[in-house]
């Protein structure tokens, strides 16, 4: 759809419209959406597709999401305050408000890879006025996962928006003598316990990375699931696990004050923000790739 054609319906003049569709320095994923590429930018990339989201979410639930007074939109999160998704949707849903003009109340309902977020959505009225803000588990990896869910994503959710590609990078505490994949998966094996692994969820990214690197890589790993990163990453900082895989925006705020130390990236090339950081393929384990993209649904 053509940016003439979207701006009546969002009530934005067009050069307001063009701005908040072009940001300088962002790639495109498609023809009117962007990503950054580094994590500065974030911000300005999810300003720019607030028009679009509107507009997706105005078209796929027609036309019952017009902003009226009075009226509340609940952001429902997948996962725990803390982590990578809730911190991209908090700064999403300020913005959202503002476009919206309407209060925007995010809430938080973690647990089950995403799953009791998702059953939340798909009982609400399918008026637009709940979106459901997830990352990929809770949508393309639980129904493969799960023998019985309570929703079904195809017949159940309707996508609005795809909001943001992430990367996934492997960190452990400062403390930890390991200073790349190498040496951490060589530890683990040399060890008699094996070393403990935390992630967001069972069947989360993160999850699937840690397992990845341990096929590849024969290393002696205990997965430990909690409900979301947040929790997983407090309990890294406290040493009660050895390391985790983890959204490299979610993290940067750690890696860069010193409090945990990354050590291998789950990714073809290295990262831009850490261009030190080898990636798994470089140190050996071929094949361990990940993209733990957040998107936008709706009933």
């Amino acid at each position: 759809m053509s940016t003439a054609a979207l701006t009546p319906i969002l009530g934005l003049p067009r050069s307001r419209f063009a701005r908040l569709t072009r940001v300088p320095g962002c790639r495109p994923l498609f023809k009117s959406m962007h990503v950054p590429t580094h994590v500065p930018m974030l911000m300005s990339m999810l300003v720019s597709m607030v028009g679009l989201m509107i507009a997706s979410i105005f078209l796929m639930t027609a036309g019952n999401v017009h902003a009226q007074s009075g009226k509340v939109t609940r952001l429902v999160v997948a996962f725990p305050p803390g982590g990578p998704v809730d911190f991209v949707a908090r700064m999403f849903a300020e913005q959202f408000a503002v476009e919206l003009g309407q209060r925007v109340v995010l809430e938080n309902k973690a647990g089950a890879n995403g799953a009791i977020a998702a059953e939340a959505i798909v009982q609400s009225p399918p008026d637009g006025q709940t979106i459901w803000f997830s990352s990929v588990g809770a949508v393309a990896i639980n129904p493969a996962l799960y023998e019985k869910l309570s929703y079904d994503p195809i017949r159940d959710l309707a996508p609005v928006t795809l909001v943001a590609n992430n990367v996934e990078v492997l960190v452990v505490h400062p403390r930890n003598p390991a200073n790349s994949a190498a040496e951490f998966v060589a530890m683990s094996k040399a060890r008699s316990e094996p070393t403990v692994m935390a992630s967001s969820g069972i069947g989360s990214i993160p999850h699937l990375a840690v397992e990845q690197l341990a096929d590849v890589g024969k290393a002696n790993f205990l997965h430990v699931p909690y409900k979301g990163i947040g929790p997983a990453i407090t309990d890294l900082l406290g040493e009660q696990v050895q390391g985790l895989f983890g959204d490299v925006p979610g993290l940067m705020v750690h890696i860069r004050s010193g409090r945990l130390k990354a050590i291998g990236l789950a990714d073809g090339t290295r990262h831009p923000l850490l261009p030190e950081v080898k990636t798994l393929a470089e140190q050996g384990f071929p094949g361990v790739d990940t993209n733990n993209w957040y998107a936008l649904f709706v009933s």
